[in-house]
C-alpha cells in the first residue's frame, strides 16, 4: 500500500526527533537513573506505610479551638465575654463604619455632637419644627359618621386632583438611605414635614419647604436638592415612629434593636427613653408603639408580648409589665380611640384578638414560652395566612390585613357586646388555629395583593387619624405602583399613581387631618401627593 505525503512527513520527523536525543545522551541517563533506584529481591518498589495510631490522651501545648455546643457549656457561661465585647463596641463612635447592627445606642446623644461639622443641618432642623395643627371636632366626628354618596363624589375628585409633589424629582427624594420600614407624616398643617426609617436603623427627616444649594461646576452654576436630615439613631429596623400630638417637637421611634428613643428637636437631643431585654437578658424587638397619653405608651414586641410604659418613671426603677398575647410575633397593634384599655393585635400565628386591659388573667396563652399573665380576649379572627397589620378608627371600624391577600373590615365593633372568647379559659398552644373561639366576623373582605416578598415592605392598611373631612377611610400601597384608598363600607375611593413612581411605596400613611399622602420604597424613594397647584 503506497504511503501518502502526509505519513512520509510524520515518519522523517520521528527520525529525526530519536537521533537528537541519542546525540543528547538522553537513554544513558536514563539507565543509570533507574538502576539507583532498583529495589532489593523480594521487597517492593511502595513501602506500605503504617498509621500511627493517635495518642487520644495527649495534651497539646498549643490550645486547640472546640465548639462550645460539642463541649456542653451553656450560654450563661459565655455571657460575660459578651458583655465585653459590647461594652468595647461602646466606646467607639457611634458613627464608626463597623459599627455592628446588632448593637443599639445607650444613654442620651446630643445632636450638636452628631453634627459637629455641621452647624448649619442643626440650626435648620431646629428652625423646621415650627407649625400649627387642625384639631377635629367631636361635632365634625359625629357628621362624617353619616357620609353619603354625596360625600363619597366628592372625596374622590379631591384624591384625583392630588399631584405629586412638584418641588423636586422623585428619584432625588431619598429619605433614607435603605429599604424603608416606617414613614409618618407631622400634624402640622401650615408645613409639610414627612420623616421615614429604614431596616439599618436610620431616621430621614424632610421639611418639604426647605432645600440645600449644590455647586455643579468651577462656573457658579447652581442647584437645589431636598434638606433631607439623616441620624443613625438604632442599631437595627425601625418598626415605627410616632409623633405625640401633645408634643408636636419630639418625634418617638421603636426598633428591633429593643430601644425606644426620642428625637427632641426643642432640646436638640436624642433621648433613650426604653431599653427592652427579654427573660435571658438579650435584647428583644419592639414591633409597634401607640400612645394612650401624653405620658404614657403601649408597645408590642417580636416574641408576641404586650407591654405599657409610662415616662415619667424614674429610670433607676423602671420594670416593664409585660403580658402575652400571642406565641409568635405581633406585627402591629391598635388601641381604641373611645377606650384605651382596648386593643387589637395582628400576629404571624395568623390571627387578629381584640383584648381587654381591665381584667388580667393569671392563666398562660403559651406553653412553650415564659409563663406571663394575659388580659382578657374580647374577640378574635383566623385568616389563612399571617396577620400583618391592625387599625381601629374612631367610628369603631377594625381593619387588618395580611398574607392571605385579603383586607377584612370589621365595622362598628363595639366589644363590650362581643360573645365571649374562648381565649380567656384555654392553654392550649394552637390557639390561633381553634375555630371555635373564633367570633369576630368580617363586614368587608375586600381582594388585595399582599405578597411583598423579600426585598419589599410588608404593607399594612392604616386609617387616617382624624380627617379633616369626616370621611372614615384608610390607605394601603399596591404591588402596581401606587396607592389604594377605601372607605369604612368597603368601597374604593382612590388609585393614586403616576409615572415617575418606578418603585412599590410599600409604607404609607395619611396626613392625620389632611389628604395627603406619602409612602416609602425599598430604595429609600419618598413619594409625597398633595393638592398643590402649580
Amino acid at each position: 500500500m503506497p504511503i501518502s505525503e502526509l505519513e512520509r512527513k510524520r515518519q522523517a520527523n520521528i527520525a529525526r526527533n530519536q537521533l537528537l536525543l541519542k546525540d543528547l545522551g538522553i537513554e544513558k541517563v536514563k539507565g543509570d537513573f533507574y538502576s539507583e533506584l532498583a529495589p532489593n529481591k523480594g521487597t517492593s518498589l511502595l513501602k506500605k506505610v503504617k498509621k500511627e495510631k493517635r495518642n487520644q490522651d495527649k495534651i497539646s501545648d498549643i490550645p486547640v479551638r472546640r465548639s462550645r455546643r460539642i463541649a456542653g457549656v451553656k450560654l450563661q457561661d459565655s455571657q460575660n465575654d459578651l458583655n465585653l465585647s459590647i461594652e468595647n463596641a461602646k466606646k467607639r463612635d457611634w458613627g464608626d463604619s463597623d459599627f455592628s447592627d446588632n448593637l443599639r445606642l445607650e444613654g442620651d446623644l446630643k445632636l450638636n455632637d452628631v453634627f459637629g461639622n455641621e452647624p448649619d443641618t442643626v440650626e435648620r432642623l431646629s428652625k423646621s419644627f415650627h407649625g400649627k395643627d387642625h384639631p377635629r371636632t367631636a361635632l365634625e366626628r359625629e357628621a362624617g359618621k353619616n357620609f353619603g354618596n354625596g360625600g363619597i363624589a366628592s372625596l374622590r375628585d379631591g384624591l384625583g386632583s392630588l399631584n405629586l409633589f412638584k418641588g423636586f424629582d422623585p428619584s432625588k427624594i431619598r429619605l433614607t438611605s435603605q429599604r424603608m420600614t416606617s414613614i409618618q407624616f407631622h400634624p402640622y398643617v401650615d408645613r409639610k414635614i414627612v420623616i421615614g426609617g429604614d431596616k439599618t436603623g436610620q431616621i430621614g427627616i424632610w421639611p418639604t419647604d426647605d432645600k440645600k444649594v449644590i455647586s455643579l461646576g468651577e462656573e457658579y452654576y447652581e442647584d437645589y436638592e431636598p434638606a433631607i436630615t439623616h441620624l443613625k439613631l438604632h442599631g437595627k429596623n425601625i418598626s415605627r415612629l410616632q409623633v405625640n400630638p401633645e408634643e408636636p417637637k419630639k418625634i418617638y421611634s421603636a426598633s428591633y434593636d429593643g430601644s425606644v428613643r426620642c428625637l427632641n428637636l426643642g432640646k436638640l437631643l436624642s433621648e433613650n427613653i426604653m431599653s427592652f431585654n427579654s427573660a435571658n437578658g438579650t435584647a428583644e424587638g419592639i414591633t409597634d408603639i401607640n400612645f394612650v397619653s401624653p405620658n404614657v405608651y403601649y408597645f408590642t414586641t417580636l416574641s408576641g408580648l404586650f407591654g405599657q410604659h409610662d415616662l415619667r418613671t424614674p429610670e433607676s426603677t423602671k420594670d416593664f409589665k409585660v403580658l402575652r398575647c400571642h406565641d409568635k410575633k405581633i406585627g402591629s397593634f391598635a388601641i381604641n380611640p373611645s377606650l384605651s384599655s382596648q386593643f387589637t393585635t395582628a400576629s404571624l400565628d395568623r390571627s387578629l384578638r381584640v383584648w381587654d386591659l381591665r381584667k388580667i388573667s393569671t392563666i398562660s396563652l403559651s406553653q412553650d414560652q415564659e409563663h406571663y399573665p394575659s388580659p382578657l380576649c374580647l374577640g378574635s379572627f383566623t385568616s389563612k395566612l399571617s396577620v400583618s397589620g391592625t387599625d381601629w378608627n374612631r367610628s369603631g371600624d377594625i381593619i387588618c390585613n395580611g398574607y392571605a391577600n385579603e383586607i377584612n373590615i370589621f365595622n362598628n365593633k363595639n366589644c363590650l357586646s362581643l360573645p365571649r372568647s374562648s381565649y380567656s379559659s384555654q392553654r392550649n398552644k394552637n390557639l390561633a388555629n381553634d375555630g371555635a373561639a373564633d367570633n369576630l366576623i368580617p363586614d368587608h373582605i375586600l381582594k388585595h395583593n399582599c405578597q411583598t416578598g423579600r426585598w419589599v415592605s410588608i404593607l399594612k392598611a392604616k386609617w387616617q387619624t382624624n380627617p379633616s373631612d369626616s370621611i372614615e377611610k384608610f390607605i394601603i400601597a399596591n404591588m402596581n405602583r401606587s396607592f389604594d384608598i377605601y372607605c369604612s363600607n368597603g368601597i374604593q375611593v382612590g388609585n393614586i399613581r403616576h409615572a415617575l413612581m418606578n418603585t412599590v411605596p410599600a409604607v404609607s400613611c395619611f396626613h392625620p387631618t389632611q389628604n395627603w399622602l406619602v409612602g416609602g420604597s425599598a430604595s429609600g424613594k419618598c413619594y409625597l401627593f398633595d393638592n398643590e397647584r402649580e
